[in-house]
């Protein structure tokens, strides 16, 4: 008796048309508009009226403020030709949040987080104050007059050593070493260390998603070349997606270590419908 064969079917999804992509991008757009007022309603107030947070709380709130004020700024990019601003500010997002669940894991980092403001700062006075005086001009003299102030302010050099010894680990001699022992970011790990730290999931953020936010931040022509008007729409619907990932995450972890969930029974509810509204935005539509 012949073996009978068995026949394979191969279903093919049809391509989404033009139509379907757009309800996509204003599904996604909406839910940035939706989770940002949430947040403005019912989270930035209970944040605001905190009187007294301990460096850690600071490190935070402080990353979190940042976060909260880039959807203020995702909520005017409402049309998907801003599909490079949002590109670019979904992946500010996720470097904010990568930051939070590192002070997360480690709160003796706040230290860092908090002492890095003025270390950058001297390095870039220390670079301007270096060009100026590699190109002898009036002009430049007094156009950075106040970065060169800086950079030769005696006392801030000295906290910087002290800081960038005690905090970071580093020792120099900013006069002999000028800014070239200057760690390059809060953590001492780039963004790929800090993804791969953090699980999984932001790994292969940062693998596949990570790279097309930097096709919109840095010079080239990467994200542009022979890419459909609907290829944009679908990047511009695909970063606030993204973005709303983030903020969540950064929600989530702002109330759990504020308590904030303690004091607004429910936020916690909230915060997960807000997560799967965009999908429901997008079923309504169709």
């Amino acid at each position: 008796m012949w073996a009978k064969e068995r026949s394979v079917l191969t279903v093919t999804k049809p391509k989404p048309d033009s139509e379907t992509i757009r309800k996509y991008a204003l599904a996604a757009y909406q839910g940035t508009q939706r989770s940002y007022q949430y947040l403005q309603d019912h989270v930035i107030p209970v944040l605001q009226s905190m009187l007294s947070r301990t460096e850690y709380e600071e490190s935070l709130v402080g990353a979190y403020y940042r976060s909260h004020l880039l959807m203020r700024s995702l909520v005017k990019l409402d049309h998907p030709d801003d599909f490079q601003a949002v590109r670019s500010l979904a992946r500010s997002m996720f470097e904010l949040l990568l930051d939070m669940k590192s002070l997360q894991r480690d709160p003796a980092l706040s230290k860092r987080y908090s002492s890095f403001p003025m270390i950058e700062r001297m390095r870039t006075a220390i670079q301007v104050a270096d060009f100026v005086a590699a190109h002898l001009s009036t002009a430049l003299n007094t156009k950075y007059k106040h970065q060169i102030a800086l950079a030769g302010d005696t006392n801030t050099l000295q906290e910087c050593e002290d800081t960038l010894r005690d905090v970071f680990g580093i020792t120099t001699n900013i006069s002999a070493d000028r800014a070239r022992r200057f760690p390059k970011s809060w953590s001492r790990s780039d963004i790929k260390t800090q993804a791969t730290r953090s699980g999984l999931e932001d790994e292969e953020n940062y693998v596949a998603e990570y790279p097309v936010g930097s096709w919109f931040v840095h010079g080239g022509f990467v994200g542009m070349q022979g890419i459909t008007f609907d290829g944009f729409v679908n990047a511009y619907g695909r970063g606030h997606l993204l973005a709303q990932k983030s903020c969540h995450g950064s929600t989530f972890i702002i109330g759990k270590e504020l308590k904030l969930f303690d004091a607004q029974i429910d936020l916690w509810t909230n915060l997960k419908e807000l997560q799967s509204l965009p999908g429901k935005l997008f079923n309504r539509f169709m």
